[in-house]
């Protein structure tokens, strides 16, 4: 607030204060290759989401089919391979392939375009079926570079699929499904089972998988990855060798709706995953509050978390502090506790706004980094004393030429009020627009014009 000429204080003139700014849309991507219970409910998901922007392309045909009929006669459009994946492929945040074989669409150079984007920060999401993962020929491609799983020449088999969570799937982001309102991994038991699975060769270097079948043996001879991620360079990727997620969202009156809600959780949780939304960074920098006031202990809790969202003792974190307008204030060197943690306390800092930055590695290995931001504010007299003072106001009063009372005193009804002016207004006249000698000559104009230009039309 601009200061008043003759203001005698102006420290209460602003005030910083923290704002929260989220992403506004997630841009998403969904190529399916065929229509399919798993690609319808997954759509809707993502069209009534409101947080997500939808370019959704299922193929009803391919280049192969033969329709009888020219092209220019089709109503369906062509797939628009090169547009998508070259000028506006940085333009998404997530792309998905559903039981998508790329090879009818003359993809091959597409590929390394896809590969490359995952790596500068995209998210990409591969989502099983007949015409995924080894059987939509990825085997050997730029995608299995960056695929969490290995590929072989695996079958795709209806068969029944037990869900069971990991010891890393138990704490990650994505298939947290209560988010601590109850127990997760009860609630995966309880859910239906899949009908379908991609068998391949088990994780890939540095991948993690986060629910298993048991049962089932991959190539590698370990239990069959049913979900599995891993961070490529800045980007994400993610691997779900099954197409019957439907049938969470199928049962929908089931035990009060859990395992709608359960779908629709796993793939919230997955969207925010893959785009690295701060609530799901591995590494946290927590202000035990936002405000402080000047001379104030300032605590500030660090969390490290691996790959598989384990704490990491021993981990080395570089903090650094900057204020606002005048840079960089400190950096200190520390190291995290048995439960991942560790502790950096500030004091004596000026009024202002921070920020701390921390980046944590352990073993020569980057385990990422994540901000906290907190407002330092000076001392106030105005608001240490905000309770009423009779004195101070009888003081104003007398200067201002009026007089101070208190509520119980019983004054306020001697108190003589001036009326507010009051303005009656006791005449009123009404003028017709249309009764007049121009509105009629009007009127007369408008008719001669109607017939003189349909009678030179002919209906007439």
């Amino acid at each position: 607030v601009p200061p008043a000429a003759g203001e005698a204080i102006t420290s209460n003139n602003q005030r910083s204060f923290v704002l929260q700014v989220i992403r506004d849309k997630i841009r998403v991507l969904q190529v399916s290759g065929r229509p399919s219970w798993d690609e319808r409910f997954l759509r809707q998901h993502l069209k009534e989401n409101p947080n997500v922007d939808l370019i959704s392309f299922f193929i009803l045909r391919t280049p192969n089919d033969a329709p009888g009929a020219s092209e220019n006669e089709l109503s369906l459009i062509p797939f628009p391979v090169d547009e998508l994946f070259t000028t506006k492929l940085k333009s998404f945040d997530v792309v998905i392939f559903q039981n998508f074989d790329y090879r009818p669409y003359g993809m091959s150079q597409y590929l390394t375009n896809i590969r490359d984007a995952v790596r500068e920060g995209l998210g990409f999401v591969m989502i099983g079926g007949e015409q995924s993962f080894a059987g939509g020929g990825y085997l050997g491609t730029a995608i299995d570079e960056i695929l969490p799983v290995r590929l072989e020449s695996g079958e795709f088999s209806e068969t029944q699929v037990l869900p069971e969570l990991t010891a890393a799937g138990r704490r990650h982001p994505v298939t947290d499904l209560t988010r601590g309102t109850g127990s997760n991994e009860r609630l995966w038991q309880e859910l239906p089972s899949w009908r379908s699975l991609n068998l391949t060769a088990g994780v890939g270097p540095g991948s993690t998988a986060l629910v298993v079948d048991g049962r089932v043996r991959g190539g590698d001879g370990q239990p069959a990855p049913l979900v599995a991620v891993a961070d490529v360079e800045r980007g994400r990727a993610m691997a779900l060798p099954s197409d019957s997620r439907w049938r969470w969202r199928f049962a929908m009156h089931r035990d009060g709706g859990a395992a709608e809600r359960a779908y629709h959780r796993f793939w919230s949780n997955a969207l925010h995953w893959l785009v690295r939304d701060p609530e799901h960074s591995r590494v946290r920098v927590l202000p035990d509050k936002r405000r402080f006031e000047v001379n104030e202990l300032i605590d500030v809790t660090i969390t490290v978390r691996g790959r598989d969202y384990q704490p990491v003792p021993s981990a080395h974190v570089r903090a650094t502090l900057d204020q606002a307008g005048v840079g960089t204030r400190g950096v200190d060197d520390l190291s995290t506790g048995e439960t991942g943690a560790a502790r950096q306390r500030y004091q004596g800092l000026a009024a202002g706004a921070y920020r701390v930055s921390a980046a944590a590695q352990a073993g020569g290995e980057s385990l990422g980094s994540g901000t906290g931001v907190f407002i330092v504010e000076p001392r106030s007299l105005e608001l240490d004393r905000a309770a009423p003072r009779p004195d101070l106001l009888a003081a104003m009063a007398k200067i201002a030429g009026g007089r101070a009372l208190r509520a119980e005193s019983g004054a306020w009804s001697n108190l003589v009020l001036n009326d507010p002016d009051v303005v009656e207004i006791d005449r009123r006249r009404n003028i017709e627009l249309w009764d007049n000698a121009w509105a009629l000559v009007l009127g007369i104009m408008l008719l001669a014009a109607e017939w003189a230009l349909r009678r030179r039309s002919g209906y007439l």
